[in-house]
């Protein structure tokens, strides 16, 4: 693939130049990344304290929303909600929303030939879920998409080129420390990794990385993307599931939106140069051998997943778009602050079709895109 993604103008997220910070988002969780963005002017000073509770509310919920929206991952993920008539309560859930995330990014592959009408027809869809964005954002039961790392609920995904043998029962502490000795690495805030920069560029991570996500009722949504074949994950007989051990002195980057993923790549700024990079050209990307000097992990949350991927953020440091990232959890870097433990059940046959029954895939009219050959005129995606 060649060439580069020019998104539409309903893809900009005009938000303010981002800063570090411990305030608490619209979600109510502490970040050390406030990534909501601006929140809109409060009462006034005389106004009845609680009426500035419910102004501020009401404005989360309109930014969470607009998030949403501008995401053609969020549109196509509430499109299914909407196309199931699926009660918001049943579809935020851990299992739904998952399952509903993964068809979503699936209908958004980037290696699709239907990409390029993909997205803008995903983006189409907005103005008719407008009520059900905000309907989702104001749920209070949808405060756990915005988590920070629950590091006591992490599982460890692995292929069987590391442990090869299926996990009947627990392994042997040889065995163990086989794995261990995989995934050891010198600790990242001694010794930066070594990069292959221009796949990093491409591939907007690290050249040595592990991933964890969180569990959730016994699954996490790696399971659920990896079993509906989103990305170019192994197939779910070739993964290996453990309990994931950190270390409490692990340093987490939290990510829950576009906001979150520029302000990673404008601390740590690499220029991107590499010339299929779906994000273009002199778009930024995190320098991980510097992001490594000072985090050992970064948490991209289902809320980030969901509001991130595809959408373009400029301000005057630069402008990024996080293009690869197709799960919740946290890409650790290399370093002694993780470390796999008990071994869980590898998923099955019954898991994936369990998956497959929350909700169907999406169709092309589903989404109302266009069909061949294109229409003249038509502003294109071109990868």
């Amino acid at each position: 693939m060649s060439g580069r993604l020019t998104p539409p103008k309903t893809q900009v997220c005009n938000l303010r130049t981002p800063t570090v910070s411990r305030d608490n988002d619209a979600t109510g969780y502490s970040h050390h990344y406030n990534s909501v963005g601006p929140i809109h002017s409060q009462t006034a000073k005389a106004a009845h304290p609680s009426r500035k509770n419910v102004t501020s509310m009401e404005s989360q919920t309109d930014d969470i929303a607009a998030r949403l929206l501008r995401c053609p991952v969020g549109c196509a993920f509430l499109l299914t909600i909407a196309r199931d008539k699926i009660p918001v309560a049943d579809a935020i859930t851990p299992r739904q929303a998952f399952a509903r995330a993964a068809v979503a990014l699936n209908e958004l592959n980037p290696w699709s030939p239907l990409f390029e009408r993909a997205v803008p027809a995903a983006l189409s869809r907005g103005a008719d879920l407008v009520h059900l964005a905000h309907e989702v954002a104001a749920h209070p039961a949808s405060r756990w998409w915005s988590a920070p790392l629950d590091r006591a609920r992490q599982v460890l995904v692995v292929d069987d080129t590391v442990y090869p043998a299926p996990a009947r029962a627990a392994p042997s502490r040889r065995v163990l420390t086989r794995l261990f000795g995989r995934l050891k690495r010198p600790a990242s805030r001694d010794t930066p990794p070594q990069s292959n920069i221009h796949w990093e560029d491409y591939a907007q991570r690290p050249e040595s990385w592990r991933l964890t996500s969180t569990l959730h009722e016994g699954y996490a949504c790696v399971d659920t993307v990896i079993a509906h074949g989103v990305g170019d994950w192994p197939s779910p007989d070739a993964q290996r599931r453990f309990v994931a051990v950190i270390e409490e002195s692990a340093r987490v980057y939290e990510i829950s939106g576009p906001a979150g993923w520029h302000a990673l790549c404008v601390s740590y700024p690499r220029v991107n140069e590499h010339p299929n990079s779906p994000a273009g050209v002199g778009t930024l990307s995190p320098d991980w051998r510097r992001v490594a000097t000072e985090w050992d992990g970064v948490h991209l949350t289902l809320m980030g997943l969901l509001t991130a991927p595809f959408v373009r953020h400029s301000t005057a440091a630069g402008t990024t778009m996080l293009w690869s990232w197709d799960t919740e959890g946290t890409m650790w870097l290399p370093g002694e602050f993780l470390r796999p433990s008990a071994p869980l059940p590898s998923l099955s046959e019954r898991d994936a079709r369990a998956f497959d029954a929350i909700t169907a895939p999406l169709m092309d009219d589903d989404l109302g895109i266009p069909q061949w050959p294109p229409v003249p005129g038509v502003k294109r995606y071109h990868l």
